[in-house]
């Protein structure tokens, strides 16, 4: 469950939906956005998927 602050900065409507994008919400609020960003860049430049 993310907290009403970050389900309105991360523009998630449902903060207790668990699906995948609420818990990259999650990730990018505790570890920041850029570096979430920047992971996966980096995962699709390695030809990885960059969702996993």
């Amino acid at each position: 469950m993310l907290t009403q602050d970050t389900a309105v900065e991360m523009k998630i409507q449902d903060r207790l939906d668990h699906s995948d994008h609420v818990w990259l919400a999650l990730a990018a609020h505790n570890f920041g956005l850029r570096n979430i960003e920047d992971a996966r860049a980096s995962a699709q430049t390695a030809n990885s998927d960059p969702d996993l």
